[in-house]
């Protein structure tokens, strides 16, 4: 079995910064185009969500990265919410249609737009179709190979496009960002996160972001925002995407410019708003993206983004929406691994490499609890403004959108956030976890064992069980 990813990268950033090679970098493939005709200023994300009906519980998913097996530990997480039921109005449903939008990075984000595109179905055949195939069989993965060393002097040993086109052959088959930005019960809106190297920012495959450097994210193809997620440098060279901001009405891009300008909102959140600006001013520059993990392996910023964006207390939902709501939960599914502490008693070259993989978890790790703490703390203070919104409203108001004042509260909301992660599970299950590689080939024992322990990371986890016990009214 292929292991490229990440002993091979270690290997290759020796000699790379040890100035043994050298040669200039070559063209990029960019996928980008100028938005044409009408322009609009594009909504949030989060506002395409519509609930069905009152009383309604609406759940959101995030898919960290990690190859492989973050894909085949995502996958186990949605089959366990299509085998469990939950009771809304006194019907039972299976809780994944009520999964209306996932965000992901890198293997997470291959994992969220297949169930975007397929919906319920592509989970019974994700296992066939993704996990158990070589997705590393068009790249070059040798680190002893000395035109991988030739190439990775030019920014990477892979074109991220090339990992594109193996998605679009085997998975997405010509599909793009259009076919995956609409949520309705049962097939998702999907957010796909990459990092923003210039910017040390995340960059999100959105409308509202495309929007603002006047590109057209509609057309652009799937296989290719999920590639520039998971483009690991050396690994990979970086994505392009090229900015058309002369392409722009005017009015359009000063209304961008304003709001994103606007508001108290952390350094982090303040950065990202800066990049925006930055790419909706200067013209023809290319955007270059890596791994979405390097930033936000939670795959969570868009959340905190659309949050601190919002000018109305209900935003980044409708008014509608916020008004049917009663359970509102967060489903943080990470798939990173723990330090094995048999690896400080390795020796020579593999311990370099043992020391150089969990250095670079430890920073993922890092930046991961982050971004969980600080979207927790910001749901805590969105709850708190949405009961005040919902309490100052006429009941005709009510009436309009739910049609009865039956069964209405304006207190009765409930905002969670949870992790789904193996600590529940036994230590001998979390240490076979830890050994998987972060690699986009695995063994079928392997993606066996990381569904399973997806589906009981989940079932084990209190959040979950106490939403399929609970009875609605």
């Amino acid at each position: 079995m292929k292991k490229f990813f990440p002993h091979s990268i270690i290997f290759l950033s020796l000699l790379l910064t040890s100035g043994c090679i050298s040669s200039p970098q070559t063209p990029l493939l960019v996928f980008s185009t100028p938005l044409t005709g009408k322009q609009e200023i594009a909504s949030l994300s989060l506002q395409n969500i519509k609930l069905n009906e009152n009383n309604d519980t609406l759940i959101m998913v995030s898919f960290s990265g990690g190859g492989t097996r973050a894909a085949a530990f995502a996958h186990g997480v949605m089959k366990g919410m299509m085998e469990q039921k939950m009771e809304v109005n006194g019907k039972e449903r299976p809780v994944i249609n009520k999964v209306r939008a996932i965000s992901g990075v890198s293997g997470g984000a291959v994992a969220a737009a297949y169930f975007g595109l397929y919906g319920k179905e592509g989970i019974k055949n994700f296992r066939e179709n993704f996990l158990l195939r070589d997705a590393e069989e068009d790249l070059h993965t040798s680190a002893f190979n000395p035109l991988n060393l030739l190439r990775a002097s030019r920014g990477g040993v892979n074109n991220s496009s090339e990992f594109g086109f193996w998605l679009d052959n085997n998975l997405f088959f010509g599909a793009t960002m259009a076919d995956v930005l609409k949520s309705e019960e049962g097939k998702p809106m999907i957010m796909i996160h990459a990092s923003d190297i210039l910017n040390r920012t995340p960059f999100f495959f959105s409308l509202l972001n495309f929007t603002s450097f006047c590109a057209d994210l509609r057309s652009y193809p799937l296989s290719q925002a999920v590639a520039a997620s998971s483009a690991f440098p050396l690994a990979f060279r970086p994505a392009l995407v090229k900015t058309f901001p002369s392409e722009c009405r005017q009015d359009t891009k000063k209304i961008i410019n304003e709001r994103t300008r606007k508001g108290d909102i952390g350094e982090n959140l303040h950065a990202l708003f800066k990049s925006m600006d930055f790419y909706s001013r200067k013209g023809g520059e290319l955007i270059h993206l890596f791994d979405g993990g390097i930033v936000d392996n939670l795959a969570l910023h868009q959340f905190l983004f659309e949050l601190s964006y919002s000018e109305e207390p209900y935003q980044p939902l409708t008014s509608e929406a916020i008004i049917k709501l009663r359970n509102l939960i967060v489903f943080s599914v990470n798939a990173s691994r723990r330090t094995p502490e048999e690896g400080f008693a390795l020796n020579g070259f593999k311990k370099g490499q043992f020391l150089f993989e969990v250095s670079i978890s430890a920073s993922l790790n890092s930046n991961s609890r982050t971004s969980f703490d600080l979207l927790k703390k910001v749901l805590i203070i969105w709850k708190k403004n949405l009961i005040k919104y919902r309490c100052s409203l006429p009941s005709s108001e009510i009436k309009r959108v739910r049609g009865t004042m039956k069964g209405w509260d304006c207190k009765d909301l409930n905002i969670k956030i949870t992790q789904i992660n193996t600590e529940p599970l036994r230590m001998e299950d979390q240490r076979r976890f830890d050994r998987v590689p972060t690699s986009f080939v695995l063994l079928p024992e392997d993606i066996d064992f990381l569904i399973w322990a997806g589906q009981t990371s989940l079932n084990i986890n209190p959040i979950f069980k106490e939403l399929i016990w609970k009875r609605s009214e």
